[in-house]
């Protein structure tokens, strides 16, 4: 077996796994619209990103039945 030195490695295709919410992305008093199946699951992801990141979040049910997500810190 031939050992070379110097060889490049080409950079990968992989991009990873597409962000769900758009936690990364919002300012202090941003928010999004949740439909009102999804709330238990973006309460819970904004509380585990929100612990890895420092950031706070509050999910709460609008009068329309929706809920909506705010990044509150």
């Amino acid at each position: 077996m031939i050992i070379d030195k110097n060889v490049a490695i080409p950079k990968t295709n992989h991009l990873g796994r597409q962000p769900a919410y758009p936690f990364h992305e919002m300012e202090i008093g941003d928010s999004f619209k949740v439909s009102p199946d999804k709330a238990l699951l973006v309460r819970n992801a904004s509380n585990g990103y929100g612990s890895r990141h420092g950031k706070k979040f509050s999910v709460r049910k609008m009068e329309d039945g929706t809920y909506r997500c705010w990044r509150i810190s």
